[in-house]
């Protein structure tokens, strides 16, 4: 069972994914803790290819021209990795397995449509071969929350798109997207609120054993 954790930047993701996978351990699940950026993948030729994969998308330096090749290319080098980490996570996990991400390629997805170059459901039926995880949960976090946080990024303030932008203009908008999204793929809506991370994670961990066979 392949389980991702969705929401704007600064939403808790990591966090939480890191968390479930502790308490599910705990329980006696059999689990793998991974990021998009190190993959669990244990299959050698897989494991090659994501490694290779992860390097060019996000060991690229900052002050490279990321557009010399066009957004399509980040989106389809995206594409190709959760792909690949979809099929071979799939092959490696038995029935009773888990392997808990903290995000997919949703916020990507979400982040390019509201920097207004993609619709979104263009994006959607451009990626609809991709397939989701078993099981997404989105933790709905307002922007002025997140924003409290940390710093962030040009990318997650939308400054690569327009100077004009804070970080809580542009999450709203890929709030609204994700939210979106969280409809038409049907995943697992959390609302965190003032609740405190191990209790959003034990949320998680409820979701997902809601959903493994008995």
């Amino acid at each position: 069972m392949i389980i991702a954790l969705e929401g704007i930047d600064g939403a808790g993701k990591t966090t939480t994914a890191a968390l479930a996978a502790e308490k599910l351990t705990a329980l006696g699940y059999s689990v793998v803790s991974t990021s998009k950026r190190d993959t669990a993948v244990r299959e050698p030729f897989a494991r090659e290819q994501l490694q290779a994969l992860a390097e060019r998308l996000w060991g690229v330096p900052h002050d490279s021209r990321l557009n010399a090749v066009g957004s399509l290319h980040w989106v389809f080098l995206n594409a190709s990795y959760f792909a690949a980490t979809h099929h071979a996570l799939s092959e490696e996990l038995g029935t009773k397995q888990i392997a808990v991400m903290d995000n997919w390629i949703n916020k990507l997805v979400a982040r390019m449509a509201s920097n207004g170059e993609f619709e979104l459901d263009e994006l959607l039926r451009m990626l609809a071969p991709l397939p989701q995880p078993d099981l997404v949960v989105m933790l709905d976090v307002p922007p002025s929350v997140a924003a409290s946080r940390r710093e962030f990024s040009d990318a997650e303030r939308g400054l690569l798109t327009s100077a004009d932008n804070t970080f809580e203009t542009f999450q709203s908008t890929v709030r609204s997207n994700l939210l979106r999204m969280a409809d038409h793929y049907k995943w697992d809506l959390l609302v965190p609120g003032d609740s405190t991370p191990d209790e959003v994670a034990l949320d998680v961990v409820r979701l997902v054993r809601d959903r493994l066979p008995a």
